[in-house]
């Protein structure tokens, strides 16, 4: 974390209990509003909060258009599945996809390296026995170089 950023984590269902002082007020307006923005305390505060009254106009403005709400849902779904399949894997002991794809992308770029290696080789005249030792590419890849 930095200076410039803060993170708060805060149980809606504790909030409910706690006792608050002035100060705080703002805050648990807030909160009551992210745990039940239909409420009738919500309802209240928003008559002194205009902020509060924008917030739950554009909630309503998004939860009434069907295609915002569809995409929420498939995001959510999304993320629940990315979730599930590196949970899966790692129940079964495989490396994720990311680790994976760095895997084969080094493999690959090592395959390659031999190559321009070999294709060097070739041209300087080393035998294609030597040329198979030090690179460990098939003597049809070097005869095709």
């Amino acid at each position: 974390m930095t200076d410039d950023l803060e993170l708060h984590i805060i149980e809606l269902p504790k909030m409910r209990n706690a006792k608050t002082n002035e100060k705080d007020n703002k805050l648990v307006e807030w909160l009551s509003f992210l745990n039940n923005p239909e409420s009738k305390e919500v309802t209240s505060y928003m008559e002194k909060n205009e902020s509060m009254k924008k917030a739950k106009e554009k909630l309503n403005t998004m939860s009434e258009d069907e295609t915002i709400r569809r995409l929420a849902e498939l995001r959510e779904k999304a993320i629940l599945d990315e979730l599930e399949v590196k949970a899966y894997n790692y129940k079964k002991g495989k490396n994720d996809g990311l680790a994976q794809g760095r895997e084969e992308g080094r493999a690959e770029g090592l395959k390659q390296k031999n190559k321009e290696i070999a294709k060097k080789m070739k041209k300087k005249g080393y035998l294609i026995e030597d040329i198979i030792e030090i690179t460990n590419l098939s003597k049809q890849e070097i005869e095709q170089l």
